[in-house]
């Protein structure tokens, strides 16, 4: 199985305080509360980021599908007004036909041409037959119909018809723009929610760096506490090669050393380099302590990147440290509890970085790992 563990326990483990009579209970109650703390800032900045990259992602298709619209609806508005602007035209000229030919009776011969928010033409001569030109209703898609012969001025039904197709072309001109102007609105919205996002990720990503920080720093305190109260509370002394025994029964599915993960980190000449053992079970098979210790860390892997193993470290006398990572997150036994050699702490899982249910259990002494097997 894959492991996605990047643990740094750093801390300086092989020193017991000599101070044996300060009483470690407050310090260790403080830092399991701080741990707890950061931890759920950490999984609540976590669940923030993954909320927003969906978001994120849904806005960006919203607005790719509405851009495209708004292309379309502003060359389509486009085309209407120039649709309006040569209707207003003919119904100009024909109007100016009949006027010039005198004959009354028109109701849109009333007032003066400049009412109807037009364009000034060029005066025409009076001398000259006013005429209209003969227009090709399927090409011009006027649903009225403006043919008129030609070489004779315009008659009052055809001014007539004019009029009624200039002010449909108008009322759809106007109904265009509406429609586009509350698409370019939606557009606008949804981009300053997507520049909300941005600001919010930002916020998220700070938190997230800080949590992280936070309880790497409150884990390290906690394993130099643990190895404190391990020391007190044992009969095992320090520098002794304390035993260790299997966590958990079930099949070595990848060993300790170079690995073709590409979720472990690189070490020496290995490009992947796997710091435990990986041991397969069925789901929810007990896994219990390798030795006695006392419990430095329960919880979410803040070394892990993006899915985040559930894990359990224990630190022994000695300055050893066990680690059982992708455990199910439940919380078998509490941090600054002592646990006896072969108790029930967790239940195998498949949380973070994992293709399937198993433990990955990783032997530490101070900064450095060892090949679980050798002290087995």
């Amino acid at each position: 199985m894959v492991c996605a563990l990047a643990v740094g326990l750093t801390a300086s483990l092989g020193t017991v305080a000599s101070a044996r009579g300060i009483d470690l209970t407050p310090l260790i109650n403080a830092t399991r509360r701080s741990q707890l703390t950061y931890e759920a800032s950490m999984v609540s900045a976590d669940r923030e980021l993954k909320s927003l990259k969906r978001e994120q992602r849904r806005a960006a298709r919203f607005i790719t599908k509405v851009s495209a619209r708004l292309t379309r609806l502003m060359s389509r508005r486009h085309e209407m007004r120039e649709q309006r602007d040569a209707a207003g035209e003919r119904y100009h000229l024909a109007r100016a036909s009949v006027e010039a030919s005198g004959e009354p009776g028109s109701p849109y011969l009333r007032g003066p041409a400049s009412t109807l928010r037009l364009p000034a033409i060029p005066a025409l001569t009076p001398r000259l037959p006013l005429v209209i030109e003969r227009h090709d209703e399927a090409a011009s898609g006027n649903p009225i119909g403006e043919v008129v012969e030609p070489g004779r001025p315009a008659t009052l039904e055809e001014v007539d018809g004019l009029h009624l197709t200039f002010k449909s072309q108008k009322r759809q001109t106007r109904k265009m723009e509406r429609k586009t102007r509350h698409v370019q609105k939606v557009l606008h919205t949804k981009k300053r929610k997507v520049s909300s996002m941005r600001q919010r990720r930002r916020a998220a990503l700070a938190q997230r760096a800080h949590s992280e920080a936070a309880l790497k720093a409150q884990i390290q305190s906690m394993a130099r506490l643990a190895l404190q109260r391990a020391a007190r509370k044992t009969r095992v002394r320090p520098g002794y090669t304390t035993p260790f025994v299997w966590p958990t029964m079930g099949r070595i599915s990848q060993h300790y050393g170079c690995t073709g993960s590409s979720f472990s980190p690189p070490r020496g000449s290995c490009a992947h380099f796997h710091d435990g053992i990986d041991i397969v079970a069925g789901h929810a098979a007990a896994i219990r302590a390798a030795g006695v210790g006392v419990i430095s860390y329960v919880g979410r892997n803040p070394w892990d990147r993006g899915k985040r193993a559930f894990m359990v470290v224990i630190s022994h006398p000695g300055g050893y440290e066990s680690l059982y990572a992708h455990v199910l997150p439940i919380r078998r036994v509490d941090v600054g509890q002592v646990v006896r050699k072969g108790q029930l702490i967790a239940f195998m899982g498949s949380t973070g970085h994992s293709t399937g249910t198993h433990l990955h259990f990783e032997l530490r002494r101070g900064r450095t790992t060892i090949n679980p097997l050798s002290k087995l």
